[in-house]
């Protein structure tokens, strides 16, 4: 059986962002959005894909007024980096990412999402 390629990249990708997250990300109220991504190196799909990104930001106040809830997206961009395929995975407030983040449920779920996205992108 063939292993994933995108399984490592992924575990790397998210404690590099959970690393940021318990430094950048205040309890309450706004910051800079907080983002690390992966080169895609799968020869069946690198020709669709160039790159996947993990993000964590807040929504701006006049969308979202509660000023401790963050969100948690996904993408994927094409191999260009013109377009880009995304999804909302996850939200909560700083401890409650940090929580879900760690899951290997999440890990999943985030491989999951990139597929969804990949395909996305195909069509």
């Amino acid at each position: 059986m063939q292993q994933n390629p995108y399984i490592d990249a992924i575990d790397k990708l998210v404690e590099k962002v959970l690393s940021r997250i318990e430094q950048e990300i205040p309890l309450s109220g706004y910051f800079a959005p907080v983002y690390e991504n992966f080169r895609n190196n799968d020869e069946a799909t690198k020709h669709i894909a160039g790159l996947f990104r993990l993000s964590v930001y807040k929504m701006p106040a006049e969308t979202v007024p509660d000023p401790e809830k963050r969100y948690i997206e996904a993408s994927v961009f094409d191999s260009g980096g013109c377009y880009k395929a995304e999804m909302l995975i996850g939200s909560g407030n700083k401890e409650e990412i940090i929580s879900i983040m760690k899951t290997e449920k999440f890990r999943l779920k985030l491989y999951d999402t990139y597929i969804r996205l990949l395909a996305m992108l195909r069509d």
